[in-house]
């Protein structure tokens, strides 16, 4: 492969098949996927967006600027939304576009390492990479943090900080990276960034980048520091398990602790045959293949890695999605290393053609649950399946699965409710007992779809559930025994116990108890996991 034009154009075609199996999958997968987070920041971007779009800036203003997870993370989902309309598709497809601006500073990596094959190896291993792939489906900034910290390092490897205008980029490419995913941006880039400086003394360079960084986002972070120190110190004694009560961890001098984030590349994030490649290739990179590279690109992809992982290893909490970031870099001097063995053209065309042919059959496997051949048993993992005992690292991140199509169908419950209003956008009720239909992952979804954002959901906002029950003109009840057809107090006591939530109040119940007075059976399905989704039309409430 020979030139700058055919590698971008390679990078494109593999970032677009990406979104369009992002997009397929999605279709097909009734909530948002990730358990804990990604529920999160689609409740944010709503209230951004409806809040910024109905009442004005001044109301949005502390959903942007006073959160946990910084503004950047909804930039392009409120673009989109306000263009395109509103729903998680559009939504998470609009963040999960960070995958292009990653492939492509991924593949001018490889090139300046090894030239245009090294950057065709690189783009190909990383796409079909199910931390990548998988992660394009979560509404989470997991891979535009990757995006950002790979843009920054192709950035530095042109050379470093050598006039104004490379000053200027790189402090606001690591703004806006600072502005995606938190402080933890500054880890990936801090070990190249003071080893450059270290090699180039440009003293007045770099602070001006830091100039350019404090303006850029010097105010969420004053805020950031004051509003949530005790959530950023309690990160540090260890991973917080998927109910958020406890902490588990591995002692650093362990085969787990030492090799965590190398296992969980083989876990799931890599793939088994792909990080096997991956370790060899950056093998033969050591072994003679970097001195192709300039110096400074040398530098900044080693100084990367080496500190990278060596400050995640000894940090107490670990999770997989830390890792990501330090792919691209990885995947690079590996593919440096290979295509420097690997002498001439045809075969590094043949080796391209079977790298892609292997990631291929990785994104139907992990996808669908099934390759472009049969895979069963330990072949399986040809296809990403992870090798490891299940439960060896700890609490399991999947980064990539088959969709979980529950047969919700958000969409009828939209039209259902649009009728009940008599054709305008009438505030709808939630309540869901399901287990599958959390209803903290349903009440973002079902607000999206309807397009406003006035749905209070019983468990999660049961104050602004009670105060709203008398203007509502819908209401949508997910019953997990599909033989009841009205929540009960104790359906409703056991659901708030299940997820530790305080129990329901007298007011709560006695609104749910007027409701059902004015309440008529619209329609009544069953989901896929046997639970009875019901909408009801809510009358007029009596004066």
């Amino acid at each position: 492969m020979r030139g700058r034009g055919l590698l971008a154009g390679w990078s494109l075609g593999l970032a677009a098949a990406v979104l369009g199996v992002a997009a397929w999958w999605l279709g097909r997968n009734d909530l948002p996927d990730g358990y804990q987070n990604e529920f999160i920041h689609l409740y944010t971007l709503v209230e951004i967006f409806f809040r910024w779009s109905g009442d004005g800036l001044g109301e949005a203003w502390p959903f942007l600027w006073d959160e946990y997870y910084p503004p950047l993370l909804h930039g392009p989902a409120l673009l989109a939304m306000a263009v395109a309309g509103t729903g998680k598709t559009v939504a998470v497809l609009a963040l999960g576009a960070s995958v292009v601006p990653l492939l492509l500073a991924t593949g001018e990596l490889g090139r300046r390492a090894s030239g245009a094959w090294a950057g065709a190896w690189a783009v190909t291993a990383l796409a079909f990479a199910p931390a990548i792939f998988g992660n394009v489906r979560r509404y989470e900034p997991n891979v535009a943090l990757a995006a950002s910290v790979a843009v920054a390092l192709w950035w530095l490897a042109r050379g470093g900080l050598r006039g104004r205008r490379d000053v200027v980029v790189f402090g606001v490419i690591c703004a806006a990276g600072l502005l995606v995913d938190r402080v933890i941006f500054a880890v990936y880039l801090a070990a190249p960034a003071v080893a450059l400086m270290w090699r180039h003394r440009r003293w007045r360079s770099w602070a001006g980048a830091v100039a350019v960084v404090a303006v850029g986002a010097g105010y969420y972070y004053t805020r950031f520091v004051t509003l949530h120190a005790d959530e950023i110190l309690s990160q540090f004694g260890g991973e917080i398990t998927a109910d958020g009560e406890s902490s588990e961890g591995f002692p650093v001098f362990s085969v787990r602790g030492l090799l965590y984030y190398g296992l969980a590349w083989v876990d799931g994030g890599l793939g088994l045959l792909p990080t096997l490649l991956v370790i060899v290739g950056v093998v033969l990179w050591g072994a003679g293949a970097r001195r192709r590279a300039t110096a400074d690109t040398r530098l900044v992809l080693e100084s990367t890695l080496v500190a990278g992982f060596a400050i995640f290893t000894v940090l107490g909490k670990k999770q997989p999605y830390y890792a990501i970031p330090l792919m691209a870099p990885a995947i690079v001097c590996a593919a440096a290393g290979w295509t420097t063995w690997v002498a001439s053209d045809r075969a590094r065309a043949v080796g391209l053609a079977l790298l892609t042919l292997l990631g291929a059959n990785q994104l139907a496997f992990m996808s669908r649950g099934e390759g472009l051949a049969p895979m069963p048993g330990r072949w399986a993992t040809l296809g990403g399946a992870s090798p490891l005992p299940a439960g060896y690292l700890g609490h399991e991140y999947v980064m990539a699965g088959p969709p979980f199509e529950q047969g919700l169908q958000i969409e009828r419950m939209v039209e259902l409710c649009k009728d009940a209003a008599s054709g305008g956008r009438g505030l709808i009720l939630l309540f869901s007992e399901g287990h599958g239909a959390y209803e903290g992952q349903m009440m973002p979804t079902l607000r999206l779809a309807a397009g406003h954002r006035r749905v209070p959901g019983m468990l999660m906002e049961p104050q602004a559930w009670e105060e709203s029950a008398d203007s509502a003109t819908c209401f949508v009840y997910v019953a997990r025994d599909p033989l009841r057809s009205w929540p009960t107090e104790q359906s409703i006591a056991g659901t708030f116990g299940q997820w530790n939530y305080h129990p329901p109040t007298v007011g709560l119940l006695d609104s749910l108890a007027a409701t059902q007075r004015r309440a008529t059976l619209s329609d009544r399905w069953i989901s896929e996991p046997g639970e009875a989704v019901h909408v009801y039309a809510l009358g007029s409430a009596p004066k």
